[in-house]
Protein backbone atom coordinates (compact mmCIF):
# COMPACT_ATOMS: atom_id res chain seq x y z
CA UNK A 1 0.00 0.00 0.00
CA UNK A 2 1.00 3.58 -0.54
CA UNK A 3 -0.10 6.76 1.10
CA UNK A 4 -0.98 9.93 -0.61
CA UNK A 5 -2.07 13.08 0.88
CA UNK A 6 -4.54 15.57 -0.57
CA UNK A 7 -6.06 19.17 0.28
CA UNK A 8 -6.07 22.43 0.36
CA UNK A 9 -4.17 25.24 2.39
CA UNK A 10 -5.57 28.92 2.96
CA UNK A 11 -3.83 31.67 5.35
CA UNK A 12 -6.25 30.76 7.82
CA UNK A 13 -7.25 27.20 7.45
CA UNK A 14 -6.56 24.03 5.83
CA UNK A 15 -7.49 20.36 5.44
CA UNK A 16 -6.13 17.41 4.22
CA UNK A 17 -7.04 14.05 3.60
CA UNK A 18 -4.55 11.04 3.96
CA UNK A 19 -5.14 8.07 1.89
CA UNK A 20 -3.31 4.78 0.94
CA UNK A 21 -3.84 3.06 -2.04
CA UNK A 22 -2.59 -0.43 -3.93
CA UNK A 23 -0.72 0.97 -6.62
CA UNK A 24 1.68 3.84 -6.72
CA UNK A 25 0.83 6.66 -8.54
CA UNK A 26 2.89 9.34 -9.98
CA UNK A 27 2.10 12.93 -9.18
CA UNK A 28 0.35 13.27 -12.22
CA UNK A 29 -1.70 10.18 -11.59
CA UNK A 30 -2.60 11.89 -8.51
CA UNK A 31 -3.45 15.04 -9.60
CA UNK A 32 -5.68 13.60 -12.18
CA UNK A 33 -7.76 10.99 -9.10
CA UNK A 34 -8.11 14.76 -7.04
CA UNK A 35 -9.27 16.21 -9.82
CA UNK A 36 -11.97 13.65 -10.71
CA UNK A 37 -12.93 13.75 -7.28
CA UNK A 38 -13.34 17.31 -7.25
CA UNK A 39 -15.53 17.72 -10.74
CA UNK A 40 -17.83 14.98 -9.06
CA UNK A 41 -18.29 17.45 -5.98
CA UNK A 42 -18.25 20.23 -7.88
CA UNK A 43 -21.04 18.76 -10.05
CA UNK A 44 -22.75 17.41 -7.00
CA UNK A 45 -23.03 21.03 -5.42
CA UNK A 46 -24.27 22.96 -8.58
CA UNK A 47 -27.03 20.28 -9.09
CA UNK A 48 -28.52 21.42 -5.74
CA UNK A 49 -30.86 24.63 -7.18
CA UNK A 50 -30.20 26.20 -3.94
CA UNK A 51 -25.89 26.51 -4.65
CA UNK A 52 -26.42 27.13 -8.61
CA UNK A 53 -25.51 31.01 -7.76
CA UNK A 54 -22.27 29.98 -7.42
CA UNK A 55 -21.51 28.96 -11.12
CA UNK A 56 -22.32 30.96 -14.25
CA UNK A 57 -21.60 28.96 -17.54
CA UNK A 58 -21.78 32.47 -19.75
CA UNK A 59 -19.31 34.14 -17.57
CA UNK A 60 -16.31 32.26 -15.94
CA UNK A 61 -14.73 35.41 -14.84
CA UNK A 62 -17.94 35.40 -12.59
CA UNK A 63 -16.22 36.64 -9.09
CA UNK A 64 -18.60 33.96 -6.52
CA UNK A 65 -17.60 31.04 -8.03
CA UNK A 66 -16.59 27.83 -6.30
CA UNK A 67 -13.44 27.03 -4.32
CA UNK A 68 -11.39 23.88 -3.77
CA UNK A 69 -12.41 24.53 -0.57
CA UNK A 70 -16.22 24.51 -1.31
CA UNK A 71 -15.73 21.41 -3.15
CA UNK A 72 -13.90 19.74 -0.55
CA UNK A 73 -16.82 20.16 1.45
CA UNK A 74 -18.29 17.90 3.21
CA UNK A 75 -15.29 16.12 3.90
CA UNK A 76 -17.60 12.68 4.17
CA UNK A 77 -18.34 13.40 0.92
CA UNK A 78 -15.06 14.25 -0.93
CA UNK A 79 -13.47 11.04 0.77
CA UNK A 80 -16.18 9.00 -0.76
CA UNK A 81 -15.57 10.60 -4.11
CA UNK A 82 -11.82 9.46 -3.16
CA UNK A 83 -12.68 5.77 -2.26
CA UNK A 84 -14.49 5.26 -5.81
CA UNK A 85 -11.41 5.46 -7.33
CA UNK A 86 -9.53 2.81 -5.04
CA UNK A 87 -8.33 4.93 -2.05
CA UNK A 88 -8.75 3.72 1.47
CA UNK A 89 -8.75 6.61 4.09
CA UNK A 90 -5.61 6.02 6.38
CA UNK A 91 -6.96 5.40 9.75
CA UNK A 92 -5.09 6.07 13.13
CA UNK A 93 -4.68 4.09 16.38
CA UNK A 94 -3.81 7.89 17.86
CA UNK A 95 -3.42 11.30 17.11
CA UNK A 96 -1.35 14.69 18.70
CA UNK A 97 -2.00 18.19 17.28
CA UNK A 98 -1.91 21.39 18.93
CA UNK A 99 -3.01 24.54 19.03
CA UNK A 100 -0.01 26.21 16.66
CA UNK A 101 -0.44 29.76 18.74
CA UNK A 102 -0.29 28.62 21.92
CA UNK A 103 2.77 29.59 23.78
CA UNK A 104 5.04 27.73 25.66
CA UNK A 105 6.87 30.55 27.34
CA UNK A 106 4.54 33.03 28.15
CA UNK A 107 2.90 31.98 31.97
CA UNK A 108 -0.63 32.92 30.21
CA UNK A 109 -1.88 29.78 29.03
CA UNK A 110 -5.50 30.74 27.46
CA UNK A 111 -4.14 30.02 24.12
CA UNK A 112 -3.97 26.25 24.76
CA UNK A 113 -7.05 23.90 24.17
CA UNK A 114 -6.96 22.02 27.26
CA UNK A 115 -5.19 21.11 30.55
CA UNK A 116 -3.11 18.48 28.50
CA UNK A 117 -1.84 21.27 26.22
CA UNK A 118 -1.27 23.76 29.21
CA UNK A 119 0.80 21.37 31.53
CA UNK A 120 2.87 20.05 28.47
CA UNK A 121 3.92 24.18 27.74
CA UNK A 122 4.86 24.39 31.16
CA UNK A 123 7.04 21.01 31.45
CA UNK A 124 8.78 22.35 28.03
CA UNK A 125 9.04 25.98 29.57
CA UNK A 126 10.71 24.37 32.88
CA UNK A 127 13.18 22.12 31.40
CA UNK A 128 14.12 25.09 28.77
CA UNK A 129 14.83 26.75 32.08
CA UNK A 130 16.59 24.76 33.80
CA UNK A 131 19.01 24.29 30.53
CA UNK A 132 19.73 27.69 30.20
CA UNK A 133 20.51 28.33 34.26
CA UNK A 134 22.95 25.58 34.32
Amino acid sequence: MYNYKVGYGTYEESEFFEFSHEKKLTHKELMKCFEIALTNMAIKTVSNPEEQWRFNPEDDTDPLGLSYQDMMYPGEDFIKEMEKQGFTKVQYQESVCVFGWGNAFVNDWKSCRNDEEKEMGQRISEKCKSYLNK
